[in-house]
């Protein structure tokens, strides 16, 4: 496994991790290669120190350099995978420096989406440009931001990126997307296909409070594509608007935007809501069982974790309409979708169903029941391997 990084947690770590952990314990031989690793930030994980390699933060945007440094550590691989720009960039450079032919799988998260932001958040772009996302509460900072993203892209930094892009994709032998949204935009920003290979979760027991639930939990990081503002406006909606005083907000995450704070004061309601910042997954659990319902509404999001760990917990999701959530919640009857980019349309969403008690808890054992079925590491492991399985038998026919 290649990474740019393994030493801050994040979605794309935490499915890396474990899934390099699954396929430890099924008897496959696991590297994990990055320019710098933390192996404590997953002590829960049984991953020896020694199957961290590091290859130091020099030169990473030169491409030869990086690839020799890494050819020697992969040298006696069956397959190399990669996660995230530019680590497909490296593998790529890499196994041109083989003796042997060894098959590259790139695993996609998501195609950068400085590079492609017109095709990865053509969404926002369209909103944007139509004016239908105008009651965001944010909605000129987030115009801003678009426009200048849009600019970004050509530019020659985008440009070479999209030109070592190319240059990696004649190495790779499979690329495997994280959700049909992003294997969508592989094929619209990239010109090439790839296989639809879902992420899944660690199996746990949910935890119990004993109590009746009550509130909603936002569970993200506070940047602009998480889209707190969307939900902000849809929490003054419902206090201000609807009068409902009685749901809490616990706002999960964290982001130094002052805007945020100001925000809450000038519409009062500080006493709405508990901002946790970053908590441990023990008290994440444990917030996602004693809460009606969770929150996850991202602009263009290209799968989210977050939508599974509240559905593990038995709490109903309210998702956005867009993305990769939407193919996990959509005719699940696991929660209800909602337009990331109308405040009203996620209050309406989580109105519909916050008193209905009946309704959260068939919604919310069907959630279970869908991760348990569906989206659980052990699951996600096996598509993996089978999907490595047949990749080594096109290599093998292809030899012969």
């Amino acid at each position: 496994m290649i990474h740019p990084r393994l030493s801050a947690k994040g979605g794309a770590e935490n499915v890396i991790m474990w899934l390099s952990d699954a396929l430890l314990k099924r008897g496959h031989d696991v590297n994990l290669i990055s320019l710098k690793s933390n192996p404590s930030l997953w002590g829960d994980l049984q991953i020896s120190n020694e199957k961290f390699i590091d290859v130091g933060f020099e030169s990473k945007y030169f491409v030869e350099y990086m690839g020799r440094k890494i050819a020697p550590h992969i040298q006696d691989s069956d397959i190399v995978c990669a996660h995230n720009t530019p680590a497909h960039w490296w593998a790529a450079a890499a196994v041109r420096n083989l003796d042997k032919p060894v098959p590259l799988v790139w695993y996609c998260h998501e195609p950068y989406r400085i590079t492609y932001f017109s095709t990865t958040d053509a969404e926002s772009v369209n909103r944007i440009q139509d004016g239908t996302a105008a009651s965001l509460p944010n909605y000129t900072e987030l115009a801003r931001r678009v426009k200048k993203r849009v600019k970004h892209e050509k530019i020659f930094k985008s440009r070479w990126r999209r030109k070592n892009d190319a240059k990696a994709m004649e190495s790779v032998s499979l690329i495997l997307s994280n959700s049909r949204f992003t294997a969508e935009n592989v094929k619209q920003g990239m010109g090439h296909d790839s296989q639809v290979c879902r992420p899944g979760i660690p199996n746990s027991d949910p935890m119990q409070t004993g109590e009746q639930r009550t509130g909603i939990a936002f569970l993200s990081n506070f940047v602009l594509s998480k889209n707190i503002f969307g939900f902000l406006g849809a929490l003054d909606l419902l206090v201000n608007a609807h009068g409902r005083t009685d749901i809490h907000c616990h706002f999960l995450g964290d982001g130094n935007d002052s805007r945020i704070e100001k925000f809450m004061k000038a519409k009062e309601l500080e006493k709405y809501a508990t901002f946790h910042g970053f908590v441990s997954e023990k008290e994440k659990q444990e917030i996602l069982a004693s809460v009606k319902l969770c929150v996850f509404v991202p602009l263009c999001e290209p799968f989210g974790l977050v939508t599974l760990e509240s559905l593990r917990a038995g709490t109903p999701v309210i998702g956005s309409k867009s993305g990769g959530p939407r193919e996990v919640i959509e005719d699940s009857g696991a929660g209800v979708l909602a337009d990331p980019y109308d405040p009203n349309s996620i209050a309406e969403a989580i109105l519909s169903i916050y008193d209905d008690e009946a309704a959260l808890k068939e919604m919310g054992e069907k959630g279970r029941a869908l991760v348990e079925d569906n989206y659980l590491i052990s699951h996600f492991t096996d598509r993996f391997e089978k999907e490595l399985e047949t990749c080594l038998l096109n290599r093998n026919s292809r030899e012969l």
